[in-house]
């Protein structure tokens, strides 16, 4: 250009071969990247090669969320993490519904979305676990139920105090029921009519009435 307006104007592209250092002698020192326009992105790119590309930017698509991509040299293609101007941030999705929001990519199947572990020099231990199917495990990181604990030699659960656990039956649900699984199996379940211990052949009934059969 022949009319620059700052100290440094380039009209095209540039190539630094080295570094840019930003050091000024006062106040804070900025980068600016500006589109031409609104309704283009304003983006910064990491590459070697298209195909290798990671983008990080605003992207005008979006309500101009902050949006970190990779895979191409746009920030819709293989998108990461999203951040949306109402503080919602979106990871595995460009449309965050709370202040963080998770999924999995299309087609993807038990995939972990959340996971907590307790880290040693030599292993990692998993310690909560949430799928994308809904299932959460304690002490395992493939939980094949809802809710599932594992634990080697201590206390699955333990309830102190005056506490308890309450089965409501709900809707369709009249007789719910406790399963302890292993080389015989066990049921406690209960209705309307009483309470009923079964495994194998034998079974044990306390009805309302007070009344033991077996």
């Amino acid at each position: 250009t022949m009319d620059p307006t700052a100290k440094l104007r380039v009209n095209g592209n540039a190539l630094l071969k080295s570094y840019l250092q930003i050091a000024p002698t006062s106040g804070s020192g900025d980068i600016y990247i500006q589109s031409s326009a609104s309704t283009f992105d304003s983006r910064l790119l990491f590459r070697s090669s298209a195909s290798t590309a990671r983008a990080m930017g605003r992207n005008y698509s979006n309500n101009h969320a902050l949006m970190i991509g990779y895979g191409d040299e746009t920030l819709d293609g293989g998108n990461v993490m999203t951040l949306k101007t109402d503080g919602n941030v979106g990871i595995g999705t460009t449309s965050p519904f709370a202040k963080l929001s998770i999924h999995a990519n299309n087609g993807e199947t038990n995939r972990t979305l959340f996971n907590i572990g307790s880290s040693t020099a030599s292993a990692t231990t998993s310690i909560f676990t949430v799928l994308n199917n809904g299932s959460i495990g304690i002490g395992t990181t493939n939980p094949t139920s809802l809710f599932n604990v594992q634990s080697a030699g201590t206390d699955l659960v333990r309830i102190t105090d005056d506490a308890k656990i309450d089965f409501p039956t709900a809707a369709g649900i009249a007789s719910p029921s406790i399963t302890f699984n292993g080389s015989n199996s066990y049921s406690i379940s209960g209705s309307a009519s009483g309470v009923q211990i079964t495994g194998g052949s034998s079974y044990l009934n306390i009805n309302n009435s007070s009344i033991y059969t077996m």
